[in-house]
């Protein structure tokens, strides 16, 4: 039987207010082309997260608020980088 988490306590895991939380899920399901109507959770509804995909959701948060703050990150490795000073 799979665990579920509230929009509350997945925005507690990710360390970020629930308010934020639910910003990032609305705009996650209008960029995959879904669209938010009555029978969608967050207008009277209830966010229900599979714990088995915290990852996924984490990955996709934190790229999103990336993108949103305009901040672009790259990831360089210890064999990459140069002591050339």
């Amino acid at each position: 039987m799979a665990n579920f988490l509230s929009a509350k306590d997945v925005a507690i895991q990710l360390d970020v207010d629930a308010k934020t939380f639910r910003r990032f899920v609305r705009a996650y399901v209008k960029r995959l082309g879904g669209t938010i109507g009555a029978d969608t959770p967050g207008r009277g509804g209830r966010y229900a997260f599979d714990e088995s995909e915290m990852d996924a959701i984490r990955d996709a948060f934190i790229a999103w608020r990336t993108t949103r703050s305009g901040m672009h990150v790259s990831f360089v490795s210890a064999d990459d980088s140069s002591d050339d000073e």
